[in-house]
C-alpha cells in the first residue's frame, strides 16, 4: 500500500504555484477555448483588409495581430495578481490565434502552385518554435518567469519587424505609395 502526499499551494517551492491543479487547469483551458473563434477572427480581419487594400491588407492584418501579441506578452509579464494575469493571458491568446489565422490567410499567395508545401513549412516552423521555446523555458523557468515572458514579447515584436523587412517592397507594399 502506498501513500500519496498532497501538497497545499503554500507548500510548493515555486512561489508562482499558488493555485490548485484544478484552478490552474481551468484557467489554462481559457487559452485553448479561444481557438473556437480567434483563428477565424484573424482570417476574417485579413479578408476584410484584403477587400480594401489587396494583398498588403492581409499583411497589415498579420502585422497588427503580431504587434498586439507581443504587447500583450509584455503586459502579461508585468501582472501582479491572478485576475489581471488571467485577463492579460486571454487577450494574449486572442492575438496569438488571430495571428495564426492571418498567417494561413497569407499562405495561398506565397506560392500558389505549392500551397500544401508552404502550409507544411509553416506548420513545421510553428512546431519547431514551440520545441525551442519549451527547451529554453525548462532551463530558465526557475530564474524569473516574468522576465522570460518580457523577453519573449520583445522577440515577438522583433520578429514582427523582421517580417516587414523580408517582404519585397516592389511587389507587396507598392499599394501604400500611391
Amino acid at each position: 500500500m502506498t501513500t500519496t502526499t498532497v501538497l497545499t499551494p503554500s507548500d510548493y517551492p515555486n512561489s508562482c504555484s499558488i493555485l490548485s491543479q484544478n484552478s490552474a487547469s481551468l484557467i489554462a483551458s481559457l487559452f485553448v477555448l479561444m481557438n473556437l473563434f480567434s483563428r477565424a477572427l484573424g482570417g476574417i480581419i485579413s479578408d476584410l483588409l484584403r477587400k480594401y487594400l489587396q494583398i498588403p491588407g492581409r499583411l497589415l492584418a498579420h502585422i497588427l495581430c503580431m504587434t498586439a501579441e507581443g504587447v500583450m506578452l509584455i503586459v502579461f509579464s508585468r501582472m501582479k495578481t491572478i485576475p489581471t494575469a488571467i485577463i492579460a493571458m486571454v487577450a494574449f491568446s486572442l492575438f496569438v490565434q488571430m495571428s495564426e489565422g492571418s498567417t494561413f490567410a497569407i499562405v495561398p499567395y506565397i506560392y500558389p502552385r505549392r500551397v500544401g508545401l508552404v502550409s507544411g513549412f509553416i506548420g513545421a516552423g510553428r512546431n519547431a518554435g514551440a520545441m525551442i521555446w519549451n527547451t529554453i523555458w525548462l532551463n530558465l523557468v526557475d530564474t524569473d518567469p516574468s522576465q522570460w515572458f518580457l523577453l519573449l514579447g520583445i522577440f515577438v515584436l522583433c520578429g514582427n519587424v523582421y517580417s516587414l523587412i523580408i517582404v519585397q517592397r516592389k511587389r507587396i507594399w507598392n499599394i501604400f505609395s500611391r
